[in-house]
């Protein structure tokens, strides 16, 4: 389950809207502001270990891609090469 929203109801009380991301199921809870914080916590642990496993995939991605082919990607990165150029 994902937060899809979560607004702070109390003191130390946060409101949670939780959703599946493949089934698309919704869950509603109320935690103390420590639980918020130890989840808040492991979803940016979750976000960074994401982005490094993307990025290895990438550089090995781009590993294997001729000069020709970098040129490519990186003139997509920047924005040079938009939809209406094809």
């Amino acid at each position: 389950m994902e937060p899809a929203h979560w607004v702070q109801v109390e003191a130390d009380r946060w409101q949670l809207e939780l959703q599946c991301p493949e089934c698309g199921a919704e869950q509603e809870m109320t935690l103390d502001a420590e639980s918020v914080h130890a989840y808040n916590v492991l979803l940016y642990e979750a976000a960074d270990a994401m982005q490094g496993a993307a990025g290895r995939l990438l550089e090995e991605w781009t590993s294997d891609l001729t000069a020709g082919d970098r040129r490519f990607v990186e003139a997509l990165r920047h924005g040079h090469i938009l939809p209406i150029d094809f």
